[in-house]
């Protein structure tokens, strides 16, 4: 009796150890993992401890009036997602103010520094209404600098244009990314790479693009958007936010450059160049926003716009909005938050003076002939309550 009850008493202790064993190794394992895999940032209040507190520095943002796609359809069109749950992202963002449009100190100067880069060494031609010109004698290459806006402009005055010498994109971006440089007008390094879309093309007499090219390609396409500060948190667990800038109109951008031959001479591979440039205030608000599936209710009840749809395979330069869709399937993983600066302040359109945060969902769409299309819908970003003239 005795000898049975050692045995038992020597089984329950080994099943105690055990038990109290594996109970450690649940407990370390959860610490490891907490202690080591970042926060994914919070679609809601939940987490905002994370984040800055909201201080709306500038009260009420204008709703921004984007001026959107329509397309064919007579009817309402569905709009679904490829899955349930969107990425989450932060409760609160970065709202910054474009300072008025006024001539800036020194960069007359910086104009004409850029003028003997691109070897116009003549000095200027001519001066018309605020617009600075360099240009060769023969008026094949032009450089212009309006100082009162800020707009800079570049172009070789050409009937024809070789076949392209090489054709791989990222050479011709990271040559884009270089001239600028260059030119001194990536400072801020507001430019970069990932920031940076690149297209080889064909460039024809009148100045349209095709991203349809087989053996005519004769130029590279380069658009620049900047790349900006969203939210910083105030943890390291949790991940900094940055966004893209956009224009908005979805084939245009911040600065955009057109190059030939091998990428290689900014005086001669340069084909083309345009950049607007604004500045932001240095007081920075931080407003409330919505998550995503707010945002995507919106588009549901015909809220947000249409930013972007082209034919799949077909010419990014050209949105095709002329078809009768069937239904738009968001790819609920591409969405993102940007930001969209207008290219010129105006009084009559006081949202113009905000970089303005939207939600941008992406996806594809069928039309009723069977055709694929690439879209995207933008949905303004900031809580309701935040935004004047809704």
């Amino acid at each position: 009796m005795a000898s049975n009850l050692t045995k038992t008493t020597k089984s329950v202790k080994k099943l105690l150890i055990f038990f109290l064993v594996f109970i450690v190794i649940i407990i370390l394992a959860d610490y490891f993992i907490k202690s080591t895999s970042p926060i994914t940032p919070p679609g809601d209040t939940t987490n905002s401890k994370y984040y800055p507190i909201k201080n709306e520095i500038f009260s009420k943002i204008p709703y921004p009036q984007i001026k959107g796609l329509t397309v064919a359809n007579p009817t309402k069109i569905k709009v679904s997602k490829d899955t349930v749950k969107f990425p989450e992202f932060p409760p609160v963002l970065n709202i910054y103010k474009l300072k008025p449009e006024q001539e800036h100190l020194n960069e007359a100067n910086q104009a004409r520094e850029i003028a003997k880069t691109l070897e116009l060494t003549s000095g200027e031609s001519k001066i018309i209404n605020n617009v600075i010109y360099f240009e060769t004698i023969n008026a094949d290459r032009v450089f212009s600098f309006d100082k009162a806006q800020r707009l800079w402009n570049y172009r070789i005055k050409s009937l024809g244009i070789n076949a392209l010498g090489l054709k791989e994109i990222e050479k011709y971006k990271t040559a884009a990314l270089s001239f600028m440089s260059s030119m001194q007008l990536n400072s801020g390094k507001y430019f970069e790479i990932d920031y940076t879309e690149g297209y080889i093309t064909y460039l024809d007499n009148q100045g349209n693009y095709t991203s349809l090219t087989t053996n005519n390609a004769n130029s590279a396409r380069i658009l620049l958007n900047k790349k900006i500060l969203a939210i910083q948190p105030t943890t390291e667990k949790v991940p900094t936010l940055y966004s893209t800038i956009q224009r908005p109109n979805s084939t245009d951008s911040i600065a955009s450059m057109t190059i030939i031959n091998k990428g290689e001479k900014i005086y001669s591979d340069m084909y083309s160049f345009s950049y607007k440039a604004h500045d932001y205030e240095t007081n920075i608000g931080i407003y409330p926003i919505l998550s995503a599936a707010e945002a995507f209710e919106k588009i549901q009840n015909d809220g947000g716009y249409l930013f972007s749809m082209v034919e799949k395979n077909g010419n990014v330069f050209q949105n095709n909005n002329t078809q009768t869709i069937m239904e738009f399937k968001l790819t609920v993983n591409s969405t993102k938050l940007i930001y969209i600066e207008a290219e010129t302040i105006s009084s009559q359109e006081p949202w113009t003076q905000y970089l303005q945060p939207f939600y941008k969902f992406s996806g594809q769409a069928k039309s009723t002939y069977n055709k694929d299309y690439l879209f995207s819908f933008i949905v303004p970003a900031l809580a309701d309550a935040s935004y004047s003239g809704l």
